[in-house]
């Protein structure tokens, strides 16, 4: 026997298996690229049947329903958003999923009802086997929870920002509030936003460090540490700190034109004056005030229609298709 109510909120009860779940529509984001790990497709009848296979899988915590040909039904393992090339798939999150000894929580969420959260991804280390998820965290300072990207193994690691060259373009010529609220369609073309980044570097007795992966044409990569990685507050301009550390990248950042203790700028508040960085470049960053401005800039465009990124002292030649910065604490 099956007990269903559907609207924005679905809730599914299967008296047999005696499981039950909660599901919430998801609004879609139309891009080709999601990083939410799949469990399998199958093909179904309609959105229900869809709804009630994800509640017989246990690690099921999102599904995608599409009507474009063959019905499918995918289940995923993590994610809140809903990543969908065509008008026709429509996704839910699974809330809550309990059958008869446990109940199954969006990655992030523990208790016997879902109600509690991991403040960071490390506490979320101690409670998932999988090498990477996108996990809701709430750090202590943090008036709302917010998904982020974590990685598990070989150290514990949570993205703040992400580009791809794969994965079709996202504006960074933005304003300093966008900047500080964050912004991205998707995890893979997102800056996290400096609120909730000063969350993370805010909890209580961490150091942090920073790790800025590279990959650019040909397959070359190249990965860069800064440890005592901070940023100040929005008060004293979001200043970047850290010092160098393991590095094959060549250091653009704090190396011959050393952008440390910067102020952040965006082309509507610049602290380079009248040479005006931001708007030259295109982007927020870290920018000298001089002409040249920086030899590095990881906010730009990734397709030739303004300034690309570059990393002026190891791979000026080479254009740069995937960043991805990190923050570990230690």
């Amino acid at each position: 026997m099956l007990w269903l109510i559907w609207s924005s909120v679905a809730i599914l009860y299967l008296v047999e298996s005696f499981q039950h779940a909660t599901f919430t529509r998801i609004d879609r984001i139309f891009s080709t690229c999601d990083p939410s790990k799949t469990i399998r497709e199958d093909v179904v009848g309609d959105t229900v049947d869809c709804a009630i296979t994800c509640t017989e899988d246990t690690e099921c915590r999102k599904f995608r329903y599409c009507t474009s040909g063959i019905t499918s039904c995918t289940l995923y393992k993590d994610g809140s958003e809903c990543m969908v090339s065509s008008g026709t798939c429509f996704c839910y999150k699974k809330n809550i999923g309990c059958n008869t000894t446990a109940c199954t929580c969006p990655l992030g969420y523990y208790g016997p009802d879902c109600q509690q959260i991991v403040k960071d991804c490390n506490e979320a280390s101690d409670r998932y086997t999988d090498a990477k998820a996108l996990v809701t965290i709430q750090p202590d300072t943090a008036k709302e929870p917010f998904e982020v990207g974590c990685t598990f193994k070989p150290s514990v690691l949570t993205k703040i920002l992400e580009r791809t060259h794969f994965c079709g373009t996202e504006n960074f010529n933005r304003t300093l509030a966008e900047y500080e609220r964050g912004f991205g369609e998707g995890p893979r073309h997102r800056w996290l936003g400096f609120d909730k980044i000063m969350q993370i570097l805010n909890l209580t007795h961490t150091e942090m460090r920073l790790k800025i992966l590279i990959d650019t044409e040909f397959s070359k990569s190249c990965i860069n540490w800064y440890a005592n990685f901070s940023i100040d507050s929005s008060i004293k301009k979001y200043n970047f700190y850290g010092t160098p550390g393991d590095m094959s990248c060549g250091d653009s950042i704090l190396g011959s034109k050393s952008l440390l203790g910067n102020a952040f700028s965006t082309y509507d508040v610049d602290y380079t004056g009248t040479n005006a960085c931001a708007s030259k470049f295109g982007g927020g960053w870290w920018y000298d005030n001089d002409t040249e401005c920086t030899r590095s800039f990881l906010m730009g465009t990734m397709d030739g229609s303004g300034m690309d990124n570059f990393w002026y002292d190891l791979i000026s030649n080479g254009t740069i298709m995937w960043v991805a910065w990190h923050l570990e604490r230690l």
